[in-house]
């Protein structure tokens, strides 16, 4: 049974799909890193959304009681004035906007590292489910055929009806646990779509790859120091950063700021025609200067970012601390499954596999009974069965290993 999902493209991989190539897929086309770039393009769209000068300030006054002086009556005023930021608080936030873009940009590394993780963990997940329902139906078919030799060798009087029925209930076991793996394939088969970014729907063989037991050729404590560059763990190094680039954004709202502008007033003819000056209109050029002598809500901000920054540096620590401890655990079990495998695959299975056909000869010769067979034949594809499972999780661990440490790690094969 193959995995039996569509794959990126056909015309691209017409004799099926690799894994790298469902890798590709789910990184074209899943949502969630869409949605992570999406968000890293809004930041940095932030950082041109600082203006340099405050909006320009027009306003206009009408007199709607008449004031009178000496040169005639104003009637309407216009003010114009442009304010100006002081000299570096523009660009401590603009600073501060590109520190936030900076963390959604390691967010979204992080989370392309984490998806090429989920795809090869679900495949090889998909893989184990099916060499098990393999091995599952060339055992249910080799039972079956066994039960039919017990019912001949009965009515021979080779056999009882209690052989029989050890048979029978070997059969019934088998197909119980055939229909079993049949539905965690399909559950298996819906997840490695999931994280492939396919429609579950459709199918196609997946090219199978060969599992190979290995070990890291690299020493361990190069491997948890590549760990400690991981974007999962930059991510809140980054995020530090951006605190404190916004406690220095935060800060500069208690700089002053000043403006200049020019105001006209509209002046009517004066009572007296003779006057001198009469109906001539009055500008007058202003300065101002805005002082924060009040700076509570400056503070308060300040003291709450710091605070942040600081759980930020702390969960850094925390993050680097997991890491390490989960690269170790890792290698532990990568190099236990290798040496399972080796020792599955050499000595256990063909261990298993003489014992049957000792058993079987000694059966066929009436030196021993039928549950001798069926427990042999049992054994053998609980060997079986548990050397796929042991070269699935060997390859889960290496794609574990290699998301920890956020990069191919070479490796050595068990001989």
């Amino acid at each position: 049974m193959a995995a039996q999902l569509a794959p990126p493209d056909a015309a691209e991989t017409p004799d099926g799909a690799t894994v790298d190539d469902y890798v590709a897929h789910a990184v074209r086309n899943r949502p969630e890193l869409r949605a992570s770039l999406a968000r890293w393009q809004s930041a940095r769209a932030r950082i041109d959304a600082v203006d340099e000068l405050p909006p320009l300030e027009v306003s206009y006054g009408y007199y709607a009681s008449r004031v009178e002086t000496r040169v005639g009556p104003q009637r309407h005023r216009v003010r114009v004035a442009q304010g100006f930021i002081w000299p570096g608080a523009v660009e401590r936030q603009e600073r501060a906007r590109s520190r936030a873009a900076e963390v959604e940009g390691v967010r979204y590394d992080a989370e392309l590292l984490a998806i090429r993780w989920q795809v090869i963990d679900a495949y090889w997940a998909l893989w184990a489910v099916e060499k098990s329902h393999e091995w599952h139906l060339q055992h249910q078919e080799i039972v079956r055929l066994l039960a039919d030799g017990v019912r001949g060798r009965v009515e021979v009087g080779m056999a009882s009806l209690a052989d029989v029925g050890q048979a029978e209930l070997l059969v019934s076991r088998t197909a119980d646990a055939e229909a079993q793996t049949e539905r965690q394939h399909e559950m298996a088969a819906l997840e490695f779509a999931r994280v492939a970014g396919v429609d579950g729907t459709l199918y196609q063989q997946v090219l199978v790859s060969q599992p190979i037991p290995r070990v890291p050729d690299e020493p361990d404590e190069e491997l948890v120091a590549a760990a400690m560059e991981h974007p999962e763990i930059g991510v809140w190094a980054a995020r530090e950063i951006a605190a404190q680039a916004e406690i220095e954004s935060v800060g500069a709202a208690r700089y002053p700021r000043f403006g200049v502008g020019v105001e006209w007033m509209e002046t009517g003819p004066a009572l007296d025609p003779t006057m001198e000056g009469s109906g001539r209109d009055a500008v007058v050029g202003t300065v101002s200067l805005m002082l924060p002598l009040w700076n509570g809500e400056v503070a308060a901000s300040e003291k709450a970012l710091r605070a942040q920054a600081s759980s930020f540096a702390a969960s850094g620590e925390v993050a680097q601390r997991d890491a390490a401890t989960r690269v170790r655990q890792t290698l532990v079990d990568i190099r236990d499954s290798a040496r399972r495998i080796a020792l599955y695959e050499r000595t256990l299975a063909p261990q298993a596999e003489a014992v049957l056909g000792s058993v079987r000869g000694a059966y066929e010769t009436g030196q021993t009974g039928v549950a001798s067979l069926l427990r042999a034949q049992d054994e053998l594809l609980e060997l079986r069965v548990a050397l796929v499972s042991l070269q699935a999780r060997h390859e889960r661990d290496w794609a574990k290993l290699e998301r920890l440490v956020g990069r191919p790690v070479a490796a050595q094969e068990v001989q």
